[in-house]
Parts: C-alpha cells; sequence; structure tokens
C-alpha cells in the first residue's frame, strides 16, 4: 500500500525535527495499520531518559475573561452539541494563526509553525480533506466569534480534534491542557516500554523496559489501573475516547490473564473463554460459546456462556454500585457483607479477574476501618497475587499496592504494640522481615559504612519497613553474637564489593554499626530500607553469590520491587528531600541520638546521589546539604572513633569532591 503523500511529508518533518531538536535518538515511520509511529535508533535500559521537550501549546481556563466566559455559556445552552468541557473548545479557539483570526484579534493566536506542528499531530493538511464535514459545535464558535470567512467551521474542528486526542492534562489549579509534538506521535501499547512524567513544563519520556534499536516506542493511553484490566475493558475504553481498537500483543493473545472463568465442567481456570479474539470489543456470551476450554478441551455451550457472563455483570453492577457509597462515614459492617457475598458467588464462576481484584480492594479498605488485619493483609496479598499474573512487566499500580501493603504490615505490627515500650519481639519481627542474613545494626554498617553520597528518595522508600508474619523464623542466628555477624558482614563480598565500587572507588571503609533497639530498631529498619533495596538487591541478583545470601521473602520482596519500580514512576517526587525530612522528625521525636539520625539519613543521601549521578537535574542545595552533614560528622569524635585512623570522614570527603564535581559537569552538558 503507497503511503499517502501528506503522510510521507509529516514523516520528513518530524524527523527533521527530531534530528535538530533530539539528536535523532527516534525515527517517525509511517505504518498501514497504526499510521504514524515511532522507532528508537538507539537501544535504552529502563529507566533511560529517551527525550525531553517542551510543551508545543499550553492553553489553560480563564474564568475572568469574558471570552471564556461565551464559551462556558454556550457549553451550558447547548450541551446535546458541546458534549466535551468547555476548555476543549477554548484549547481550538486558542490554536488559531492571526490568518484565522479578525482584525481585532480578541483570541490570542499562534504562530504559523505551532499551528502547523499541531495540525500534523492528527495526520491533517491545512488544506480540506475528501469527506470531512465540521460538527455543530464548530460551526457555533465560527458564528460566535465571527471568525468567517477567515477561518471555517472545518478548519476549527481540525484544531479541536487535535485537543482531543492529543492533550495531556498539565494544571490541576486552573484546569490546564497541554500538547506536545514529538511526543504525540508515540503510539499506544496495553504492554508499553516507555513511560512518560513531567519536570516542569517538560514532557520525559522514560525507558519502562529496555528497548532495542528499531523497536517502537510506546506508552499506555489508559491510566496504570486500567491496565490491570482485561482485553475488552481496555478496548471499550480506547475505542470510546481514542477511536481505535488496540491491537497490541496483549490484546491479540488468546489467553486474557485478566478475565479468567471457571469452567462449568472441570471447574479449571480458563484464560481463553474470554479473551478477545481479532478486532472484537465486546466478547459476551455468544462470543464465548463454542470456545474450548484449555484444560477439558470441552466446547462452551450457549447457556454455559450465557451463565458466566450474567455472573460477570452481576459482580460489575455490584463494584459500580458500592463505589459511591464507600466513603469514610458509611456502614462498612454493611458493605463488606454485601461485598462479601457477591465476591464468594461471583468466585464459582470467576478466577484471575479484574473484577475480583477491585471487589477486594473495596473489601480489604473496609476490614482496615473495622481493625480486621488479618483480613486485610490476605486480601492485599490476593491482589498481588491477582496483579503478578495479570501484567508481566513494570507497572505503577502493582507499585502502589505493593507500598500499600508494605505500609499496612508496618502499621498494624506497631498497632500490636504499645507505642511508649516496644519490645524485643517486635524489633525482632522487623529485623525477620529484611530478609537477609544480618542483624539489624549489620544493615547500618552494611549501608552507611560502604556508602557517601545520594539522591532524593522515592515516596515507596518512606513509609517503613515492611514485617512479617507471626511465627515465621529469623535467618539470624539468635545464638550469634553482634559482633561476630558485623564481622561476617565486612568480609561478605557483597559489603566489600560493588557499595565500594560505586560509591567509594578511593578508600576502603571498615565495617562498623550503631547498636539501635526498640523502636529506634524499626527507626533502623526504615532508614536503610532504600539504600538495602536498591544498592544491594538489584547487584546481587546478578553476583554469584550462595542464593541465602540474598534471597528474600515475600514481604521483603514485595516491598523491594516497590522501591525498585517507584524511581521510575515518581522522578518528581524523588527530586526532593522529603524523606530525609520526614525521617529527621521522627527520630528527634523518637529521641533518637545525633549519631543515628546522621547515619538514618546518610544511609538515604547514598542512594539519593548514586541515582543522581547519571540525571542533568541534580540540585546544588542538595550538594550543600550534604556537605553539611559531613561537617557534622567529622565534628563527632564518636562517630570517626568507628573508623581506621586512615579512613576518616576525611576519605568520604575526597570521595564527595569527586562526585559533586561529576554531576556538576554532568548538570552543565546533560
Amino acid at each position: 500500500m503507497e503511503r499517502p503523500r501528506s503522510e510521507a511529508a509529516g514523516c520528513d518533518y518530524i524527523n527533521e525535527h527530531c534530528q535538530k531538536w533530539h539528536n535523532s535518538v527516534v525515527h517517525c515511520q509511517w505504518t498501514a495499520e497504526k499510521g504514524r509511529i515511532l522507532r528508537s535508533r538507539r537501544s535504552f535500559k529502563t529507566g533511560d531518559i529517551i527525550f525531553r521537550e517542551p510543551p508545543l501549546h499550553l492553553v489553560s481556563e480563564q474564568p475572568d475573561n469574558e471570552l471564556f466566559q461565551r464559551v462556558e455559556k454556550i457549553c451550558r445552552e447547548r450541551p446535546r452539541d458541546f458534549i466535551f468541557g468547555a476548555l476543549w473548545y477554548w484549547a481550538a479557539l486558542c490554536s488559531l494563526t492571526a490568518a484565522h483570526l479578525p482584525e481585532d484579534r480578541r483570541l490570542p493566536p499562534v504562530a504559523e509553525d505551532v499551528h502547523k506542528r499541531l495540525l500534523l499531530l492528527c495526520g491533517m493538511e491545512i488544506t480540506a480533506g475528501e469527506g470531512e464535514e465540521a460538527r455543530e459545535a464548530a460551526k457555533v464558535l465560527v458564528q460566535e466569534f465571527q471568525l468567517e470567512p477567515r477561518c471555517q467551521a472545518l478548519d476549527l474542528e481540525r484544531v479541536l480534534q487535535v485537543w482531543i486526542v492529543n492533550c495531556f492534562e498539565h494544571t490541576d489549579e486552573p484546569l490546564g491542557y497541554a500538547t506536545y509534538f514529538l511526543s504525540s506521535f508515540t503510539s499506544h501499547s496495553c504492554f508499553p516500554n516507555a513511560v512518560w512524567h513531567y519536570d516542569g513544563d517538560d514532557f520525559v519520556l522514560r525507558a519502562r523496559e529496555d528497548i532495542e534499536v528499531d523497536d517502537e516506542v510506546t506508552l499506555s493511553y489508559l491510566s496504570e489501573e486500567s491496565l490491570m484490566s482485561s482485553s475488552t475493558a481496555r478496548r471499550q475504553k480506547l475505542k470510546a475516547s481514542k477511536h481505535f481498537v488496540c491491537r497490541c500483543e496483549r490484546c491479540v493473545d488468546i489467553n486474557d490473564p485478566c478475565r479468567g472463568f471457571r469452567c462449568p465442567r472441570c471447574s479449571a481456570i480458563s484464560l481463553q473463554l474470554g479473551a478477545a479474539r481479532e478486532d472484537e470489543v465486546d466478547v459476551g456470551e455468544e462470543e464465548m460459546a463454542s470456545r474450548q476450554c484449555e484444560n477439558c478441551h470441552v466446547e462452551l455451550g450457549l447457556g454455559q456462556a450465557a451463565m458466566l457472563n450474567a455472573e460477570e455483570k452481576l459482580l460489575s453492577a455490584t463494584c459500580a454500585e458500592m463505589e459511591p457509597e464507600m466513603g469514610p462515614e458509611a456502614n462498612s459492617a454493611s458493605l463488606l457483607q454485601r461485598l462479601e457475598r457477591s465476591t464468594h458467588r461471583a468466585a464459582k464462576c470467576l478466577s484471575q479477574h479484574f473484577l475480583l481484584d477491585q471487589a477486594w480492594d473495596m473489601m480489604s479498605v473496609l476490614h482496615q476501618r473495622l481493625k480486621h488485619s488479618e483480613d486485610a493483609e490476605r486480601l492485599m496479598r490476593r491482589r498481588m497475587e491477582y496483579q503478578a499474573l495479570a501484567y508481566p512487566g513494570n507497572s505503577a499500580h502493582k507499585v502502589w499496592i505493593q507500598e500499600a501493603y508494605a505500609d499496612m504490615l508496618v502499621r498494624h505490627a506497631r498497632d500490636k504494640e504499645p507505642k511508649e515500650t516496644v519490645t524485643e519481639p517486635a524489633a525482632a519481627k522487623l529485623r525477620i522481615a529484611s530478609g537477609v542474613p544480618m542483624g539489624g545494626a549489620a544493615l547500618v554498617h552494611f549501608c552507611v559504612g560502604m556508602s557517601s553520597v545520594s539522591k532524593p528518595a522515592s515516596k515507596a522508600a518512606h513509609k517503613g519497613a515492611s514485617v512479617d508474619t507471626p511465627g515465621r523464623r529469623s535467618r539470624r542466628d539468635p545464638k550469634r553474637s553482634e559482633a561476630s555477624e558485623r564481622k561476617a558482614a565486612s568480609r561478605s563480598p557483597a559489603a566489600g564489593g560493588f557499595l565500594m565500587r560505586t560509591c567509594l572507588r578511593t578508600r576502603k571503609a571498615r565495617s562498623f554499626s550503631l547498636p539501635l533497639t526498640g523502636e529506634a530498631a524499626a527507626f533502623e529498619l526504615t532508614a536503610v530500607e532504600l539504600a538495602q533495596e536498591v544498592l544491594i538487591m538489584q547487584e546481587l541478583r546478578k553476583s554469584d553469590l550462595p542464593e541465602e545470601c540474598y534471597k528474600l521473602n515475600p514481604f521483603r520482596h514485595c516491598w523491594a520491587l516497590a522501591v525498585e519500580t517507584a524511581f521510575l514512576f515518581d522522578e518528581r517526587h524523588s527530586t526532593k528531600l522529603d524523606k530525609a525530612r520526614g525521617l529527621l522528625q521522627f527520630a528527634d521525636l523518637k529521641g533518637l541520638s545525633e549519631e543515628e539520625m546522621l547515619a538514618a539519613l546518610l544511609c538515604i543521601f547514598t542512594v539519593q546521589w548514586y541515582l543522581a549521578r547519571g540525571c542533568s537535574n541534580i540540585k546544588c542545595h542538595e550538594i550543600e546539604i550534604f556537605l553539611r552533614i559531613l561537617d557534622l560528622l567529622e565534628r563527632n569524635d564518636e562517630f570517626n572513633s568507628l573508623y581506621d585512623d586512615e579512613v576518616r570522614v576525611s576519605g568520604w570527603r575526597y570521595a564527595v569532591d569527586e562526585e559533586v564535581s561529576y554531576a556538576l559537569a554532568r548538570s552543565s552538558n546533560p
């Protein structure tokens, strides 16, 4: 199939723009199935920045503007014609050039080049296309603002469609929308290999998974939560909002791990009975009938398919009905009873199903309100089990659930003990959660003794340490002394290996510990979460160390995944020092010593700096804060006594100076 000339010209223009502003890291290509797509010109590792770009055009609500008020009034008076919010139509009116506007130019014009690029977002030429027709809303606005003959209704209709299909929500107060040029050619996938976030006004595109040369770069047009829905649910949302049927690898798979049914004959879970086929958007009983269960290979009858479909619709209606009733003033016991009845019935027909996941979410909240700790934890574990099978890659939604579960474990553990007198067994449970063969004090050695500088932490890490279930035995030998553990840790290849190479390449630190107990022990694990998981876990997985040296129990593994992935999805939060400040406040409230507070803060900065080394947004005030911490440490004889004379804080200072120079060089030459 020959490419339309307009599409070919558009790709050439886009690639020239990419070469000029983005060093040709991606290449725009036209395909018969998707239209224009972006392909990578180089390889990227997960988390790498692919490109960043400023907005092409920004438009926000202007409540005091007379013209904006007129648009709002028309939308209220003619809801059948104006089916979108007033801001959509205002954005279209604010995207016309001076040549389109009457001579009084009460509307703000845009530059010709901006207008051209806006039209390119939808593959539209400036001249009229065959068969195009403006909707009634565009005709009304052209007449209301007296835009004819310079601007025809079709001109306004085209730019309106650009905003409807391509805009990003930019601000909340006032509500504002933004369009970005190169980013808009990134196609959708329900298993995307890229993810985006804002850095100020800039759109930053990062690799969500590893990307190889010539791979198509894809984003999700759906929310992270929606990616956990079935292929039919995802297709329905995309069809309604973006006007296409997704044919990504997840949507065309014969198995749908988000819509499992129990076979009426063998009761096994079937992921094929409800999966979408080809371009199917709605898979009901007629489509499901005659499909075979992949376990017993018996075809599903129409009556059986109707039964499964009816149970699915019933649970969907129950969830939709109860969601608005989930306010804090609701009768939690009554709501929980209704949900339990519904899920108990649905579970006879549904399994590994996104609607069950939604129901478990609400039930977990209700159990927490009713102080049913074990039931709430059980449902959260079921949610994580579902999501692990539902989505195979990096997912912010999975991270949020893991983070919430870790919070829940910590909160429940602390609720079981008086806050004024946290007993040693409670502290031991927190140590058990670490899942590594060392005591709590050795963790501080592991993370502080071998580390020096860092970058701000992710939101997933400043919630506290996760805890294990009662009865699980710690890997730490209770007969082993704290000193022997420190000695063993100091000989560990992990302790003296990559952390040394990463953070203190020019010095060798000696093992040391800060003996924290009781509530302080809980804080100790909280402080080292990020350093332990990000710096240790990722590297040890690649090493040839015995498995028992780094194998994680389920609860620590849950937390580790949250910490590892959260950096990818919350870059803006991770560039702040909220976690450091919060931990210091906590430490001060709990009466921890200066050494303990400094050691905890140093753990945080270790990873903060380590992750910032490859970024261009390192902040000078973060460097200054860390240097002030070093000044405090240099003046603290007790802290320095933990090191050999040749490896004191002066050695750290040398490493810091080296890293500061490197980071500042990267900042000036991103």
